[in-house]
């Protein structure tokens, strides 16, 4: 089957898509090792860069621009993102120049009593960041406009598009293309089915029962010829609410040139696995 799937293919995901992995703060929050390293003069799990609601961050720095809505791997499902109120400082030197003394002081304010944990992330030693950035920021652009999130280790595959700004950690990976949002939709559908599932089980990454879906596996997967009637049926198929993953998956198995035994071999494997 993976020989069938290989061979009907045009090409993969990295061919038409950019994946990029998420942002890394070098501090989420204080952990004990911090609160060593400072002496003491800070408490356990105070929030450095990420903020687990609206309601932890401190006034001075609400309605700030700093601040983006942040995912984590968790809160991605097959089709569907789960709402998350955690909220991430965005903290960068151009964004610092950019957006103003007001809002830049108020960061500073926030971060100064970490200075000396964050100077010594081995980015900042190294004079490769400031000592109040993020210690990697990655391009915005990869967490606004449309693009398809996955987590990076999960025991199936579970794609979602969306096209509202999402912020995440490096536990997540981003997936976007020069593409219109029908054309991610019907990505997402194709990575979401069983086929994609029955491949990364035969010929990705693995830990365990867990996939590991890092840069490389996931540019690797394969894509099938799409014209324009397959992208606009599968758009539709991926806005249904009562979507039937069946006939999702029987679609994407005839655009991979599968035979009815293939097709069996397939959904056999599938309904094993996810017992």
């Amino acid at each position: 089957v993976s020989r069938s799937i290989r061979a009907n293919a045009v090409g993969s995901i990295g061919d038409v898509c950019q994946v990029k992995q998420g942002l890394v703060s070098g501090c989420d929050k204080t952990s004990k090792r911090n609160i060593i390293e400072g002496a003491g003069k800070m408490g356990l799990h105070e929030p450095v860069y990420v903020f687990n609601s609206p309601g932890a961050v401190p006034e001075y720095l609400k309605g700030s621009p700093f601040l983006k809505p942040f995912y984590k791997n968790s809160d991605i499902g097959c089709y569907s993102l789960r709402e998350s109120e955690k909220l991430v400082l965005y903290v960068t030197n151009d964004k610092m120049e950019k957006e103003g003394k007001i809002f830049s002081e108020a960061v500073l304010k926030h971060l100064n009593p970490y200075m000396e944990i964050l100077s010594k992330r081995r980015e900042v030693i190294n004079g490769a960041r400031h000592w109040y950035e993020l210690q990697w920021h990655r391009d915005e652009k990869i967490f606004n406009g449309p693009k398809i999130m996955v987590p990076h280790r999960a025991v199936d595959n579970r794609f979602v598009y969306t096209e509202k700004p999402c912020y995440g950690s490096a536990d997540i990976y981003f997936i976007h293309g020069k593409m219109g949002p029908d054309h991610m939709k019907t990505l997402c559908c194709i990575l979401n089915s069983s086929v994609i599932y029955f491949w990364l089980k035969n010929n990705g990454k693995r830990k365990g029962d867990q996939l590991e879906l890092y840069h490389t596996p996931l540019k690797r997967i394969p894509i099938p010829r799409l014209t324009e009637k397959s992208i606009k049926r599968l758009a539709l198929m991926h806005d249904c609410q009562d979507r039937d993953d069946r006939i999702v998956d029987n679609f994407v198995c005839s655009l991979y040139g599968l035979k009815i035994k293939e097709k069996e071999m397939i959904k056999d494997f599938t309904e094993r696995k996810r017992q």
